[in-house]
């Protein structure tokens, strides 16, 4: 009888451990660690950032960055890569474009944020992350 407990003990853990990694994180160098709760994840590639000095009116030269940023979500085992543009004078960004897919990679959903307007930052959030890390590249 412990002999079946015990088994079943081990085929329970082994598959909370397995459910637990089923998504594999992007791993360094090309990918920067921003930050995790519970339910969400976000790394920054690093191959993709696009440094500038943006020329339009009231943000000449302003100092800007546009990257690709992967968001993991637990709960129901999505991830989204977003094309982000951020303008550090002004403290604010833009998503470019969004594109959510499904744990077997397909594209469930897409966004195009491409003529949206810049935002500010919001303070502690995955974006003011973003914006202490990429500032300091």
């Amino acid at each position: 009888m412990k002999k079946v407990f015990f088994f079943f003990v081990v085929m329970i853990l082994l598959s909370v451990n397995l459910y637990a990694f089923a998504f594999e994180a992007p791993q360094p160098p090309r990918w920067i660690w921003v930050d995790s709760t519970d339910i969400q994840g976000a790394w920054i590639d690093t191959q993709t950032l696009h440094f500038y000095k943006r020329n339009d009116y009231m943000h000449n030269n302003h100092r800007s960055v546009n990257y690709w940023v992967m968001y993991y979500y637990s709960q129901n085992n999505t991830h989204v890569m977003e094309r982000v543009s951020m303008d550090f004078y002004c403290r604010t960004a833009k998503t470019l474009s969004e594109t959510t897919y499904n744990d077997n990679n397909e594209v469930i959903n897409f966004y195009d944020g491409a003529y949206s307007s810049y935002e500010d930052i919001i303070p502690n959030t995955f974006g003011e992350e973003e914006y202490y890390i990429l500032s300091t590249m």
